[in-house]
């Protein structure tokens, strides 16, 4: 998505002169553009170059309302449909549902995304991409914008989001989305906010923050952030012109990185974080300000870092905008690629409010409202031993209580417990169950999967999303079962799994075409494959680590692994896993 058509853009002052030459990125030829920068400094002047992707708008912006969640009524192609396809009832101003539930089983029409991001009923939807409720979702926003391709799911899934929660703008009549846009500081500063924040009529700016950026749509939503974005009105970094103007990737990473995880950020271990790992266009330049000679309290001293990283980028970045890549590594939001002093986008920087917000603990994790609409007192007056609760497959019967406990008998007739209310599902979600077992049927008849549970076939979905990503080197370690799905297995019997040999002379496992070597997880996505003989493969991997001085067995990339034990010898026999073990 950010790796678009490529140009160069330059802030800078009237009185600077300044000659560009666009290089080639990607095979497309860059263009420039000149914006300006007011900062200056006893007659010095700043400039600012930034890389970014070609901005792509289309359509004059709607207006910047902020309305309340529920009483929204903008996108009505898209927001019926998510009403529909989430089971939202009511009418405007009063809704229920998914989207509207609390953490203390309340329902909420002045509901945020940071809230609903800690709702497990959306919270597996949004990580479910294969899911029929996911593609539903996703082909909503397709119907909605014409700028959306179906190809595409995640780019759809962040702009119905975008434009469900009303976030940031679309095009005034809402068909265009503008997934590509390039965002300012002020956008994506105010985008935190709005996703984070209940409607209120008290929120607004400070006379002092007016005068620092100018009078502006985004002030209000946007000052809180102020003290946690790396450059500030504190120091006169941001000012209207670089409050008005493009933000790099690096700069927003860090700015949600030191808002929600502030403590953590702090006491990151920079070694032990990158001990197995490097990114590959981003390194520690150390601490800026003394190599280049900007003291505490100068004027413009952020900006002034920000500058020599822009211009000198081949020598890496200020160990703060270093750690928060580091961070955002560590939480699966930037690949080894950060493209760092790019631009962000507005579909990118969307799915990063979604990640770093999803994992907030300042919110409690909670089920759907279904579930917490009842308290145990409320669900065991409702539901008394004996009571039948209609499921997917059958009836659960709830054979009694043991305190919290709810004895129940599945439709299978096998018992068992869990501990508070049971979700009970409604009509509609009951329907898409069945809608989507439908499905499941069809696919294992076809030969697709191991069997026709819907939970196996996720986690199968999910399984061979991740490892062929992993292949493919868009991961840059080897994922660990918690990559996968923890709910559900793939289904897959691991004794029947085809073993053959390498190049090399070292087992491996064939599966749907891809070699699972040494350190990997199996197809059945909980175990990883090993050989620990003598001359197994776990040996092989462990010195080839220790040679290097590599401390993370766990820390390679599958290119790495090739080299270790080599490729598949297509002339090797084969045996099933129970034999290779026996």
């Amino acid at each position: 998505m950010n790796e678009k058509y490529m140009r160069f853009k330059k802030l800078i002052l009237p009185t600077l002169t300044v000659v560009m030459i666009a290089s080639m990125i990607q095979g497309c030829a860059a263009t420039s553009s000149k914006g300006m920068l007011n900062m200056t400094d006893n007659s010095k002047s700043i400039e600012l170059t930034i890389s970014e992707p070609k901005s792509i708008e289309n359509g004059e912006d709607e207006a910047f309302d902020w309305v309340e969640l529920g009483s929204l009524d903008d996108a009505e192609t898209l927001r019926s449909a998510w009403d529909k396809v989430l089971g939202t009832s009511g009418s405007v101003g009063n809704k229920q549902g998914t989207l509207y539930a609390t953490p203390d089983g309340k329902n909420d029409n002045n509901n945020t995304l940071h809230v609903v991001l800690h709702n497990n009923a959306f919270y597996r939807t949004l990580s479910d991409t294969s899911s029929d409720t996911y593609k539903k979702l996703a082909e909503a926003a397709t119907n909605q914008y014409k700028d959306l391709i179906s190809e595409d799911t995640e780019t759809q899934m962040m702009m119905g989001i975008n434009g469900y929660f009303n976030i940031l703008q679309d095009s005034s009549d809402q068909s265009y989305s503008n997934p590509y846009k390039t965002l300012t500081r002020a956008e994506v500063m105010a985008a935190l906010t709005r996703a984070t924040t209940p409607v209120s009529t008290n929120l607004d700016s400070s006379k002092e923050f007016n005068a620092a950026v100018g009078d502006s749509k985004y002030n209000k939503y946007a000052e809180s952030l102020d003290k946690t974005a790396f450059i500030s009105t504190k120091d006169g970094s941001l000012n209207s012109d670089t409050y008005n103007s493009n933000i790099s990737r690096a700069e927003a990473i860090y700015m949600l990185v030191n808002t929600y995880y502030s403590e953590e950020f702090k006491n990151m271990n920079v070694e032990e974080a990158e001990a197995n790992f490097k990114f590959d266009d981003a390194k520690d330049a150390g601490n800026l300000a003394d190599k280049i000679g900007v003291k505490s309290g100068d004027k413009m001293a952020s900006a002034k870092i920000l500058k020599h990283m822009l211009d000198n980028s081949s020598e890496g970045l200020d160990t703060k905008l270093y750690k928060s890549l580091l961070f955002a590594h560590e939480m699966g939001m930037v690949t080894s690629e950060t493209n760092w002093n790019q631009s962000i986008t507005k579909a990118e920087f969307i799915g990063m409010i979604t990640d770093i917000l999803s994992g907030d603990s300042s919110v409690e994790v909670f089920d759907s409202a279904a579930t917490k609409s009842l308290t145990m007192a409320e669900f065991k007056k409702k539901y008394p031993a004996g009571s039948k609760i209609k499921e997917p497959d059958g009836y659960l019967t709830i054979m009694g209580y043991d305190g919290d406990d709810v004895i129940i008998k599945l439709p299978d007739g096998t018992l068992g417990c869990q501990t508070g209310p049971l979700e009970v599902l409604d009509e509609q979600q009951l329907k898409e169950c069945a809608e989507e077992q439908k499905k499941a049927d069809k696919a294992y008849k076809e030969g697709k999967y191991p069997d026709n549970e819907i939970g196996h076939q996720r986690a199968m979905d999910k399984y061979r999303e991740v490892t062929k990503a992993y292949i493919d080197g868009k991961i840059d370690k080897q994922p660990k079962n918690t990559d996968y799905d923890n709910e559900y297995s793939t289904g897959i019997n691991d004794d029947t799994l085809t073993v053959r040999r390498t190049t090399k002379g070292y087992a491996c496992i064939v599966f749907e075409g891809m070699v699972i070597y040494e350190s990997m997880v199996m197809p059945d996505g909980s175990f990883e494959f090993t050989d620990s003989n003598v001359t197994g493969t776990s040996q092989a991997l462990m010195k080839w680590c220790d040679d290097r001085g590599i401390a993370d067995y766990y820390g390679l990339s599958y290119k790495q692994l090739q080299k270790i034990f080599g490729k598949l010898d297509k002339n090797s026999k084969s045996m099933t896993l129970k034999e290779f073990y026996k």
